[in-house]
């Protein structure tokens, strides 16, 4: 991850109106997409979409939106396990297909 590119959270309350952990480190949207793996626009999108919980959004029509790192690391888990079950059901369907 870059240097620099955590913010302590400041806000008390998200977007959304509900209370969030002040000490809670937050990550921009660059720091985001790193650890899903896919591409700022994609987790921008991920973001606006409702997929992808974010604590603010910083000022100006391309601001950054910040997001909790514990959120986005359960965010990357979750991808990760569903990307599991996709290959194994996949490697199950080839092994039928071979016998």
């Amino acid at each position: 991850m870059r240097s620099g590119g955590a913010y302590m959270c400041l806000m008390a309350e998200t977007h959304t109106g509900t209370q969030t952990d002040s000490r809670a480190t937050l990550i921009t949207t660059g720091d985001a997409a790193e650890i899903l793996s896919v591409t700022p626009g994609a987790v921008r999108k991920m973001a606006e979409g409702g997929r992808l919980d974010f604590e603010q959004k910083l000022p100006g029509t391309l601001g950054s939106y910040l997001f909790r790192r514990d959120v986005v690391i359960a965010a990357a888990r979750k991808r990760i396990a569903e990307e599991a079950a996709r290959l194994e059901a996949r490697r199950a369907q080839l092994e039928d297909v071979a016998s």
